[in-house]
């Protein structure tokens, strides 16, 4: 792998560590909501904390295989 392609593909690294942490934090932020909130808010907090939970990780593990393979590849 050149230089270029190694610092091209940090970036989408990068990216994808980024993404995951934001998910992460609104998915927090929507547990806070189902947790302090009644009716129709709590409902929309608890979906959209286990949507944006789930979103984390996915992107976490994409950060996670790509970082690797780029290791395995130095």
């Amino acid at each position: 792998m050149d230089d270029q392609q190694y610092r091209s593909s940090s970036g989408i690294r990068r990216a994808l560590l980024t993404a995951a942490i934001a998910c992460a934090v609104l998915a927090a932020a929507a547990l806070m909501v189902s947790w302090t909130t009644t009716g129709s808010a709590r409902l929309a907090g608890g979906i959209g904390s286990a949507v944006f939970g789930a979103v984390a990780v996915f992107l976490a593990g994409l950060w996670y295989l790509r970082n690797r393979a780029a290791a395995l590849r130095r």
